[in-house]
């Protein structure tokens, strides 16, 4: 049997789990979150092996965090909703008049030596992103900012898109 996806709140409550051990009275302050609700995650990660209780505070072994994020169809499943609440998010705060991220779309055509130097600055981007990923591991996780890039063939995705319908 396949194994569940996390939940996004799951995810980051994992996450600020792997800096270092915490209470659910922590988390909650750190994540901006409800205790209640870090208190019910708390307990359903603990129940399905993700965390254990140690000296009033739920911790990960030292560096299994990579280990206990779920991989595959999972893990696919989990960017699929941060990806959609991402874009929910975008246009709720557009609508409103805000400036909370920026999101944007280009549809273009490419040659392959275009192309090329594309990839080489999206891998600078992600050279760039890896290193703020290394100096900001003691902020708080809900501060964190999430990038998304990448490209593929539009008649691909338009393809895809008709086999739901």
């Amino acid at each position: 049997m396949e194994e569940r996806s996390l939940l996004i709140v799951e995810r980051m409550v994992l996450e600020a789990l792997g800096k270092r051990a915490q209470t659910a009275a922590d988390l909650a302050f750190s994540l901006g979150l409800n205790e209640a609700l870090v208190i019910n995650i708390l307990g359903e990660l603990v129940a399905r092996g993700l965390g254990r209780i140690e000296n009033g505070g739920v911790v990960l072994e030292e560096g299994q965090l990579q280990d206990k994020l779920p991989k595959g169809k999972s893990l696919e499943r989990e960017v699929r909703e941060l990806f959609v609440s991402f874009v929910n998010y975008f246009f709720e705060q557009q609508s409103k008049g805000g400036n909370q991220g920026m999101l944007r779309l280009r549809k273009v055509s490419i040659s392959d030596s275009d192309r090329r130097t594309l990839e080489a600055h999206m891998q600078n981007l992600d050279t760039f992103l890896r290193h703020l990923e290394d100096c900001s591991k003691e902020c708080n996780v809900s501060e964190k900012r999430l990038f998304f890039w990448g490209h593929c063939p539009y008649g691909e995705v338009v393809r895809r898109s008709l086999k739901g319908v």
